[in-house]
């Protein structure tokens, strides 16, 4: 029994037929990747549109095309997918037709990025973007805005910083100073000087009484027996005829030898008694 044709079938969205009488849906040809109609029963592969600038269509025969997603731009038309951000780009939308450039103070890492991201601690931000390493002496600590990682911090007084790269600045320990800004090193206390804590920018002169042996000293000691103290501060001898023992309460002077003592020597903790055949009457 004949089937009465009363009208044709139009090819899908997507497709185009460009023979007449045709007898089969295989004579629907889809239009190409990179295009795409949303229009049926096309006759010519020219009503096949291009996909627009931001967008793009990989597969063949599609009603649509579709949008760059954030990371990823196109700036060309009819094209068949979307390029990834280069390093230290972004696109943080779609549709996007090309990157945007991070700010100095971010960088992104990786080609395909949605975002920036601030440099690390212990990093700065200069022009290309990028992101170099604090100097000796210096510092940035991590979090904040973009603005806040296009310098780094200098270290200040009593503090260093011998490494680059670094988020803090280091203490100086007891025994050493800085009274600078912007240090790589802490300073020695000079003989006769102490630092008894951290953080210290200037050294403590020891009192008269105590000194120090080397440089670098967290504290002072009493002078050494048969010794006493003058200002400068310095240790001095005892002269002969005095002495000063080591527990001595004060070793701001010496004593005297007692009667029947001697002492012939300097620098002596104690007096040396007469011997049998000899006396003394006299202190000193």
């Amino acid at each position: 029994r004949l089937v009465e044709s009363v009208g044709c079938k139009n090819c899908d969205a997507g497709r185009f037929s460009a023979d007449p009488a045709a007898t089969s849906i295989a004579a629907c040809v889809p239009c190409g990747a990179g295009s795409h109609s949303a229009t049926v029963g096309l006759s010519d592969p020219s009503q096949c549109r291009a996909c627009p600038e931001g967008f793009s269509q990989f597969d063949e025969g599609q009603a649509f095309c579709l949008p760059c997603v954030p990371g990823k731009h196109q700036d060309q038309e009819g094209q068949p997918s979307c390029k990834l951000c280069a390093t230290n780009n972004f696109a943080n939308e779609t549709e996007m037709t090309q990157c945007h450039v991070c700010a100095i103070g971010t960088i992104a890492a990786s080609q395909g990025s949605a975002s920036c991201s601030s440099c690390a601690a212990g990093e700065f931000g200069e022009s290309g973007p990028t992101c170099s390493k604090c100097q000796p002496g210096q510092y940035r600590e991590s979090g904040g805005a973009s603005s806040a990682a296009l310098s780094c911090e200098s270290c200040p007084e009593g503090f260093y910083q011998d490494a680059k790269g670094q988020a803090a600045c280091l203490p100086c320990v007891p025994g050493k100073y800085q009274d600078e800004r912007n240090s790589s090193a802490c300073k020695l206390c000079a003989a006769n000087h102490f630092a008894n804590e951290t953080e210290m920018t200037k050294c403590h002169i020891c009192e008269i009484g105590t000194a120090t042996r080397s440089q670098g000293s967290a504290s002072c000691s009493s002078c050494a027996a048969g010794e006493f103290g003058e200002p400068g501060p310095v240790c001095t001898k005892c002269g002969e005829g005095r002495f000063r023992e080591g527990d001595a309460s004060s070793a701001l002077s010496c004593e005297a030898c007692p009667k029947g003592f001697y002492q012939d020597a300097t620098g002596q903790a104690a007096c040396l008694p007469c011997v049998p055949g000899k006396y003394q009457d006299e202190r000193n």
